[in-house]
């Protein structure tokens, strides 16, 4: 995580991580899986931002479907490994945005 910038990441491996090194230490060791924004500073290319409510995902993203993660703003369809999935999901609140999540599944790629 890092706060200062309102961002907060998840990492994996489908391999080893050299002796005597963690994570951290072994960037090529790791991919990312999803970041998440969380910030009031962060928007979206159509300008939807953290805070705003669900209505203006409808009006920015009529497309956008309701999933037990969040809204679903860009959707990864057929992958062959995870099949259709959010790719760009907002997840809500109380009626509110609260984060974004970039899923990027990259892990073993």
């Amino acid at each position: 995580m890092w706060r200062d910038l309102s961002v907060r990441g998840v990492f994996t491996t489908l391999g080893d991580i050299p002796a005597a090194r963690d994570e951290c230490h072994a960037p090529a060791s790791v991919q990312p899986d999803t970041v998440d924004v969380f910030g009031p500073a962060w928007r979206t290319g159509r300008g939807l931002r953290v805070g705003d409510s669900v209505s203006r995902v409808r009006e920015l993203y009529p497309r956008a479907g309701r999933h037990r993660d969040g809204w679903w703003l860009v959707l990864r369809r057929k992958d062959p490994l995870w099949g259709t999935y959010g790719e760009l999901v907002a997840g809500v609140r109380s009626g509110r945005i609260v984060f974004f999540r970039l899923v990027l599944h990259a892990e073993g790629d």
